[in-house]
């Protein structure tokens, strides 16, 4: 009796031994595969760090053109505002000479001049 509780005993021994080293097999794939995933997201972890530092370099890139831009930009407005006042300034100075003038209204006269209202009866062509 004692000998078959031996072998009774040995036999669950040696199952349970055996299920451990299953066991220990099977949470030696699940650790390989944890370390696998852990590199694979650490792999792409590195790519988009990659990427964004890119992206940032790109983006630098861009905001410096356009602030070239926006500085050429704002050389011609202010060239052509300069522009502007010398014109205005010559157009000031422009008078009527003094005379008789026939134009034709359309609206309101402009300051220094008097509305007159007639009639043509023909046009005459020459041929020269």
């Amino acid at each position: 009796e004692i000998e078959g509780l031996k072998s009774n005993i040995s036999a669950k021994i040696d199952a349970l031994e055996e299920g451990q080293i299953e066991q220990k097999e099977n949470l030696s794939g699940t650790t390989s595969e944890i370390e696998g995933l852990k590199s694979n997201i650490s792999a792409k972890i590195d790519a988009l760090e990659e990427g964004q530092i890119e992206q940032n370099e790109n983006l630098s890139g861009t905001i410096s053109e356009i602030e070239g831009l926006k500085s050429d930009l704002s050389a011609k407005i202010d060239a052509l505002k300069e522009g502007q006042s010398e014109l205005t300034a010559q157009i000031g100075d422009v008078s009527w000479p003094k005379g008789s003038y026939c134009i034709l209204a359309s609206g309101s006269c402009p300051a220094g001049f008097t509305r007159y209202s007639g009639h043509i009866r023909a046009f005459n062509t020459y041929d020269h």
